[in-house]
């Protein structure tokens, strides 16, 4: 295990040196060893020592396997191919699920959450769309509906759908309906990189929250613990909409300079900002892949055309594919980089911000080449995956104390 020891060791350190989030570990004391000069008097208490807080960082790999004879990428069997669903913590196998022929649990990697260390599952069927977590059914609902969101708390999941069309949303507490709309449509999903790994559901100064438009009028909603307020009444050109630090922001479809095409709205350490695709709005047609500053209004093109966008502590990057289907990875300061094999990219998912790093699957279309997981200038085969694929990657820090 040298190998992912040098891997984790490599996270902390981008995590301790770049996130500000984690930064009140470190504690500075007074001179003198941090020993008091004198005796506090015999009537006055010493003040109780302060509390440090302390956290866990775990890294989890979402992979699916397949028999060492089975062609994935052809995928003759139509996803009913013997596989299971293995969940990796910190480079070791958590959690086996089978999944594929037999089973409720689909090998599709747009129908794998992992959320908390757990593994939810969807699949969508004749009798309905059957939600599992960690190879356990939870709930049935309806076969339009797609899981868009979930959270666990005080031993209730709490599930956030959307009709496969695009609109309709249900908010559940179990298998209690808690908040419908018709017209309504979510930001935010699974794949949104800019989004929580629990989607566009997510939690909020001890709230569960989510944001949404309604298509009829236009207007852009909060629902805060189920309950519905109307945040902004001229949503018509509203991309993307958060709460952040409990206050509604916005990403439209003009700002900073630039027509924006798409956008998305990242929360960092060091603030709010805007990451999408935009041309000028002095006519240029030509597209580029951006990030803007919502503090200060400045703007970093990271490149031309279309990327997957992510935002770290004090650096930005895009990931996109040439025409040979190679991904090049640049970054907000000017470094560039191109993988030598062609790889499959699922989704948003498959790369994660850590610190001022960022955490990327590969997954190779060669199935000569095993999957890895890139860290900087790390990089980590999971062991036991063999012949299969990574479906998503993310990193959860809790406070232990």
């Amino acid at each position: 295990m040298k190998g992912i020891s040098n891997f984790l060791l490599a996270a902390t350190l981008s995590l301790v040196c770049g996130c500000n989030l984690i930064s009140d570990l470190f504690v500075v004391e007074p001179r003198g060893g941090g020993k008091a000069e004198e005796k506090p008097p015999r009537d006055t208490a010493a003040p109780e020592a302060p509390v440090i807080p302390t956290f866990d960082t775990a890294f989890f790999f979402t992979s699916v396997r397949f028999p060492d004879e089975y062609d994935w990428c052809l995928d003759t069997a139509c996803g009913n191919a013997d596989c299971e669903i293995l969940l990796y913590r910190n480079g070791v196998i958590a959690q086996t699920i089978n999944a594929g022929r037999g089973t409720n649990i689909s090998s599709d990697p747009d129908f794998i959450h992992t959320v908390e260390g757990q593994v939810f599952t969807e699949y969508p069927g004749m009798s309905g769309n059957i939600l599992s977590v960690n190879g356990r059914e939870f709930l049935r609902i309806p076969s339009e509906e797609r899981l868009k969101g979930i959270l666990s708390r005080d031993g209730h999941l709490f599930t956030l759908t959307q009709g496969c069309l695009g609109r309709g949303i249900v908010l559940r507490k179990n298998d209690t309906e808690l908040f419908r709309s018709e017209d309504g449509a979510l930001f935010g999903d699974f794949s949104d990189p800019s989004y929580p790994e629990s989607g566009a559901l997510y939690e909020m100064d001890g709230h569960y929250c989510f944001c949404y438009k309604d298509v009829a009028s236009s207007f852009c909603h909060i629902v805060k613990d189920g309950r519905d307020s109307v945040a902004e009444r001229s949503g018509s050109d509203v991309l993307d909409m958060k709460l952040v630090r409990t206050k509604p922001v916005f990403a439209r479809t003009t700002g900073f300079g630039h027509r924006w095409i798409s956008a998305r709205l990242f929360d960092t350490p060091d603030g709010t900002f805007v990451a999408g695709q935009c041309s000028d709005t002095e006519g240029s047609d030509a597209v580029f892949s951006c990030v803007a500053n919502i503090s200060d209004g400045s703007t970093e093109p990271i490149c031309s055309g279309e990327a997957f966008l992510y935002c770290g502590t004090g650096i930005s990057w895009g990931i996109l594919f040439n025409h040979g289907g190679k991904m090049k990875i640049i970054t907000s300061r000017g470094g560039q980089s191109t993988v030598p094999d062609v790889c499959y990219f699922f989704s948003g998912r498959c790369a994660a911000p850590v610190g001022n790093e960022l955490m990327i699957a590969l997954t190779p279309r060669d199935r000569s080449i095993p999957p890895k997981v890139l860290l900087g200038d790390k990089v980590y085969v999971p062991e036991g995956l063999g012949n299969g694929f990574i479906a998503g990657v993310s990193c959860r820090i809790t406070q232990t104390n």
